[in-house]
Protein backbone atom coordinates (compact mmCIF):
# COMPACT_ATOMS: atom_id res chain seq x y z
CA UNK A 1 0.00 0.00 0.00
CA UNK A 2 1.11 3.28 -1.33
CA UNK A 3 2.04 6.03 0.91
CA UNK A 4 -0.51 8.27 -0.47
CA UNK A 5 -3.34 5.98 0.50
CA UNK A 6 -5.61 6.68 3.41
CA UNK A 7 -5.79 3.25 4.07
CA UNK A 8 -1.71 2.91 5.15
CA UNK A 9 -2.64 5.68 8.02
CA UNK A 10 -5.77 3.63 9.37
CA UNK A 11 -8.40 5.33 7.84
CA UNK A 12 -11.02 4.25 5.47
CA UNK A 13 -13.25 5.56 3.26
CA UNK A 14 -17.28 5.35 4.46
CA UNK A 15 -19.76 6.07 2.08
CA UNK A 16 -23.47 6.93 2.89
CA UNK A 17 -26.05 5.93 -0.15
CA UNK A 18 -29.13 6.92 -0.55
CA UNK A 19 -30.75 5.31 -3.26
CA UNK A 20 -34.19 5.71 -4.93
CA UNK A 21 -36.52 3.10 -3.74
CA UNK A 22 -40.18 2.33 -4.71
CA UNK A 23 -42.57 1.44 -1.55
CA UNK A 24 -43.20 -2.48 -1.43
CA UNK A 25 -40.79 -3.24 -4.47
CA UNK A 26 -37.72 -4.81 -3.03
CA UNK A 27 -36.53 -6.00 -6.53
CA UNK A 28 -36.35 -2.28 -7.79
CA UNK A 29 -35.00 -1.27 -4.86
CA UNK A 30 -32.49 -3.98 -4.65
CA UNK A 31 -31.00 -3.36 -7.81
CA UNK A 32 -30.77 0.40 -7.88
CA UNK A 33 -28.94 -0.35 -4.02
CA UNK A 34 -26.26 -3.03 -5.94
CA UNK A 35 -25.88 -0.10 -8.52
CA UNK A 36 -24.56 2.27 -5.55
CA UNK A 37 -22.52 -0.15 -3.99
CA UNK A 38 -20.91 -1.07 -6.78
CA UNK A 39 -20.14 2.48 -7.34
CA UNK A 40 -18.82 2.62 -3.92
CA UNK A 41 -16.74 -0.21 -4.40
CA UNK A 42 -15.36 1.62 -7.67
CA UNK A 43 -14.56 4.48 -5.96
CA UNK A 44 -12.17 2.49 -3.27
CA UNK A 45 -15.28 2.69 -0.32
CA UNK A 46 -14.42 0.35 2.26
CA UNK A 47 -17.90 0.46 4.67
CA UNK A 48 -21.05 1.65 2.81
CA UNK A 49 -24.63 2.68 4.79
CA UNK A 50 -27.90 2.36 3.24
CA UNK A 51 -31.09 3.83 4.37
CA UNK A 52 -32.95 1.94 7.11
CA UNK A 53 -35.74 -0.45 5.63
CA UNK A 54 -34.55 0.32 2.16
CA UNK A 55 -35.50 -2.66 0.71
CA UNK A 56 -39.07 -2.15 1.27
CA UNK A 57 -39.17 1.10 1.80
CA UNK A 58 -40.10 2.89 4.73
CA UNK A 59 -44.24 4.21 4.74
CA UNK A 60 -45.67 1.01 4.16
CA UNK A 61 -47.24 0.44 7.83
CA UNK A 62 -48.38 -3.03 7.98
CA UNK A 63 -47.24 -4.07 4.41
CA UNK A 64 -43.97 -5.35 6.59
CA UNK A 65 -45.63 -8.00 7.66
CA UNK A 66 -47.08 -9.60 4.65
CA UNK A 67 -45.45 -12.79 3.80
CA UNK A 68 -45.22 -11.45 -0.01
CA UNK A 69 -43.33 -8.60 0.96
CA UNK A 70 -41.03 -10.42 3.66
CA UNK A 71 -40.34 -12.81 1.13
CA UNK A 72 -39.34 -10.70 -1.13
CA UNK A 73 -37.29 -8.63 1.00
CA UNK A 74 -35.16 -12.42 1.57
CA UNK A 75 -34.36 -12.73 -2.05
CA UNK A 76 -33.80 -9.76 -2.63
CA UNK A 77 -31.28 -9.74 0.30
CA UNK A 78 -29.96 -12.99 -0.52
CA UNK A 79 -29.07 -10.90 -3.93
CA UNK A 80 -27.34 -8.54 -2.47
CA UNK A 81 -25.37 -11.04 -0.09
CA UNK A 82 -24.21 -12.70 -3.12
CA UNK A 83 -23.12 -9.79 -5.16
CA UNK A 84 -21.34 -8.22 -2.78
CA UNK A 85 -18.34 -10.89 -2.47
CA UNK A 86 -16.82 -9.77 -5.68
CA UNK A 87 -17.51 -5.79 -4.31
CA UNK A 88 -14.92 -4.67 -1.92
CA UNK A 89 -17.12 -2.46 0.91
CA UNK A 90 -18.86 -3.69 3.78
CA UNK A 91 -22.66 -2.83 3.04
CA UNK A 92 -25.19 -2.27 5.72
CA UNK A 93 -28.31 -2.42 4.31
CA UNK A 94 -31.65 -1.78 5.41
CA UNK A 95 -34.98 -4.56 5.70
CA UNK A 96 -37.48 -5.93 7.73
CA UNK A 97 -37.13 -9.23 8.98
CA UNK A 98 -38.88 -11.25 11.39
CA UNK A 99 -37.35 -13.67 13.46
Amino acid sequence: MSFSSLYSHGFARVGAAVPHVRVAEPDFNCQRTLELAERASAEGAAVVVFPELGLSGYSIDDLHRQQAVLEAVRRSLARIVSASTSLLPLLIVGAPLQT
